[in-house]
């Protein structure tokens, strides 16, 4: 457990050799790439009954907690599937802060993230639909444009490079409906590049604190 200089906390994997978060602010980072950069830029584009949100990598569930929350906030309906394939331990998911920080009824909402049942959808609340598997985004079989919007959260390229690459990406990119974003805190040139191979625009987008540039990919056709 690590403490980020916005006060909220963030975990160490050492399988991956490098923490979940940025280390200048879990909370910040989450806000302003997949937030900012991709739930509000999606709602405010597309007028859609439902927004359909694919997160790779559901880690601590902190993208999915502050999603909900916006989804209650906007009245918009979120239907969520988070993908992880090494789930956090009970006792260690009970020690982050987020909901201390956040208050209102995060609470709520991160217990019910990390108690529910796998492979089971569940209500949150009106606006939040829940669903969760323990598995990778190579293994998983999704319907061609069934999702809005893509959360891309997996450990870095250095970390795990297998899930960088073009072929990744082709699959994201199938998955995703016309219109539809995907985003990520990676900028790195050959990232773009694999994007760019798989159908995708890219934009480069200001990062938050400590990191210069995101990534914003986009599927027109």
């Amino acid at each position: 457990m690590r403490i980020c200089e916005d006060g909220s906390h963030t975990l160490f994997s050492g399988k991956a050799g490098e923490c979940y978060h940025s280390i200048h602010g879990a909370l910040n980072e989450s806000l302003h790439i997949f937030i900012e950069a991709g739930f509000k830029s999606v709602s405010k584009k597309q007028k859609i009954k439902e927004l359909r949100i694919l997160e790779i990598g559901f880690g601590t569930g902190l993208n999915a907690l502050l999603t909900a929350m916006e989804a209650d906030k906007e009245k918009i309906a979120v239907s969520y599937l988070g993908l992880e394939p090494f789930p956090i331990k009970a006792e260690i998911v009970k020690q982050l802060n987020y909901t201390d920080i956040l208050t209102g009824s995060s609470n709520f909402i991160f217990s019910a993230l990390h108690e529910s049942e796998w492979e089971e959808s569940l209500l949150i609340h009106p606006y939040f639909n829940f669903k969760k598997k323990q598995t990778g985004i190579m293994e998983v079989a999704l319907p061609d444009n069934s999702f809005d919007l893509i959360y891309f959260d997996a450990f870095s390229p250095e970390a795990q490079p297998e899930l960088w690459e073009q072929e990744v990406f082709e699959k994201c990119y199938k998955v995703l409906a016309p219109g539809g974003i995907l985003v990520t805190y990676c900028a790195k040139g050959r990232v773009k590049r694999a994007l760019k191979s798989a159908g995708f625009t890219v934009e480069n987008l200001p990062g938050p604190k400590g990191k210069r540039e995101i990534t914003r990919a986009l599927k027109f056709i």
